[in-house]
């Protein structure tokens, strides 16, 4: 089983959002508990930037950016 080393799977129980949202708002969940990003954007316009942007506006997160 591959799953064996895990302890739990958190899933965000999110309101109902538009499918073209979905990714987004999950992402925005994510960095709302987490401690810390790693991240590799290169593009200026993909969601991983967005997301990236949105962790920079919390104060309480550690960012590592890899280039």
């Amino acid at each position: 089983n591959r799953y064996e080393d895990f302890d739990d799977m958190i899933y965000p129980n999110l309101e109902p959002v538009l499918s073209k949202y979905a990714i987004i708002k999950q992402n925005e969940w994510m960095i709302d508990r987490a401690d810390f990003l790693i991240t590799y954007v290169h593009k200026e316009w993909s969601g991983a930037y967005r997301t990236l942007t949105y962790a920079k506006k919390k104060s309480d997160i550690k960012i590592c950016h890899i280039f």
